[in-house]
């Protein structure tokens, strides 16, 4: 076979032997050729290599279930992260939906409470009978001298109330729990 050729050859072959084995063998030789340039004699050793195979094919083996391993895992990281990507653009979106509702509706409910909060005041004023009133008052009651003082003060007698709520619209967009209760609210208060 290599023989046909002149100079250096190796190769590697498989057989099964008289007891129905495969068994592996490497040879390696050398051709020299004769005055006329034609291969005339061979030299070489043809070893045994059966355990040396089969740890090549081992660790080829090997190789190739850990390149799978890698493909595999590597796709699971991919699709965790596209996950990732997808709920932090969805949280993204939330945020900027509440960020945008908080202001709408507290607009949307301060508007309409004020108006409920005036007429009643002015259906107390103008009520005819003790009992009107007493329902009135039972509603809304009648604003105390302090209270009538802020009013009339204005802005600077509800910074505290404003600051409190700023504080609490930052705690909700920082996502923080509540370590504190909510102030109580009577209609004294509005």
């Amino acid at each position: 076979m290599a023989a046909a050729r002149l100079g250096r050859f190796a190769y590697e072959i498989r057989y099964l032997d008289a007891a129905g084995e495969w068994r592996w063998m490497r040879g390696r030789g050398q051709a020299f050729a004769d005055e006329s340039g034609r291969a005339a004699w061979v030299t070489g050793v043809v070893p045994e290599v059966q355990a040396l195979k089969h740890e090549q094919l081992d660790r080829e083996r090997r190789h190739q279930e850990l390149e799978e391993l890698v493909r595999v895992r590597t796709t699971g990281l991919q699709v965790a992260l596209a996950q990732a990507e997808a709920r932090q653009h969805e949280a993204e979106h939330a945020n900027l939906a509440k960020s945008r509702f908080l202001p709408h509706m507290s607009h949307e409910i301060r508007t309409p409470l004020n108006g409920v909060l005036g007429l009643t005041e002015l259906a107390r004023r103008t009520a005819t009978s003790p009992e009107q009133r007493r329902f009135l008052e039972t509603r809304a009651p009648r604003p105390s001298a302090a209270s009538l003082d802020q009013r009339r003060a204005g802005p600077v007698a509800h910074r505290g109330r404003a600051r409190r709520a700023q504080t609490a619209v930052r705690r909700i967009r920082a996502h923080r729990v509540f370590t504190q209760p909510w102030p109580k609210v009577t209609t004294r208060q509005c």
